[in-house]
């Protein structure tokens, strides 16, 4: 029993070395097989729910395509916005299709390519494409009275890191490449301090997540991770389990809020009308409900001059 017992633990030893090697694939797998939720591209096609108002259905129409950045799991991405989605495909006379993607680069692909209509996508994935975005169009949530969002440290209750400094030598948990509050803002501090970060930090891994990531530190898979503020203060309303055990160690910013980026193979009509039904959505009834569930006040019409690096 002890000898099976210390085999088990030079198991998990092995593989929690493989999962924290910078950028490991291993690292990805086992953070989503934790979660229940294998790697995957997931695609929804048409909905056929009702109306938020119980009115009849839509006409159809050429669907929809609606790509949003792989900031939270794929599941919990559908049961969060399908609705309020489904409702701006409605008011299109369209059906809707929801498409997702592992990283935000292949998000930004299929917004570049025009394989999507628009995109709800990270800060630091519009800033890596607005300028290839001709024109920029976009809208913003105005949320807690601003549209502006941050990156959080998140470590264990009781933990001792209170900032970057105490990230020597430790596991960090980070979302994307591109992700400005899961990996940018920690690396630019990190390099602006004249720091390497893969030399100071011990290990660190991608877990293409906001929510992976949290998950990463709850269960021990990491020291600590870097996130967006809105889905950490969205899982404290709507999923306070995954945030139990957990604190805010600091706290970075403000920068522009991620916003929904419009695919410039749109047409110019239906660009602006889907900018009007999206920055009319807190008018109606319905959907003002459906942006209060989302914490979201309103939509806003973005500055393109906040998404230029």
């Amino acid at each position: 029993m002890r000898r099976a017992a210390l085999c088990l633990i030079a198991v998990i030893a092995a593989v929690f070395a493989l999962v924290a090697v910078p950028g490991s694939g291993v690292g990805e797998q086992l953070v989503s097989w934790i979660s229940h939720q294998p790697p995957q591209d997931a695609a929804r096609g048409s909905s056929t729910a009702a109306r938020p108002d119980g009115g009849p259905l839509a006409p159809a129409g050429a669907p929809l395509r609606v790509a949003i950045g792989a900031m939270i799991t794929p599941e919990r991405t559908v049961h969060w916005y399908e609705g309020l989605f489904d409702y701006v495909a409605r008011a299109e006379g369209r059906p809707l299709r929801i498409v997702q993607r592992r990283t935000y680069e292949e998000v930004n692909g299929l917004l570049l390519r025009g394989e999507v209509d628009l995109a709800w996508i990270c800060t630091g994935a519009a800033w890596q494409i607005a300028d290839r975005l001709a024109p920029f169009v976009a809208v913003v949530p105005r949320v807690r009275g601003e549209t502006v969002y941050y990156s959080y440290l998140v470590v264990h209750a009781g933990s001792d890191i209170r900032d970057l400094d105490d990230l020597a030598g430790r596991t960090v948990a980070l979302v994307d490449s591109l992700s400005l509050t899961g990996r940018r803002v920690a690396w630019d501090l990190l390099e602006r301090a004249g720091r390497d970060p893969d030399r100071f930090l011990g290990r660190w891994y991608y877990t293409h997540g906001h929510d992976y990531s949290i998950r990463a530190v709850a269960r021990g898979l990491a020291d600590a991770a870097f996130v967006d503020s809105l889905v950490y203060e969205d899982l404290l309303v709507r999923d306070a389990d995954e945030v139990r055990g957990l604190e805010v160690a600091a706290r970075y910013g403000p920068f522009p809020i991620p916003p929904i980026v419009l695919a410039p193979s749109v047409d110019r009509e239906t660009r602006e009308h889907l900018v009007r039904v999206l920055t009319g959505l807190h008018e109606d009834p319905a959907a003002e409900k459906l942006l209060h569930e989302l914490g979201v006040e309103r939509f806003e019409r973005a500055d393109p001059r906040q998404y230029r690096q």
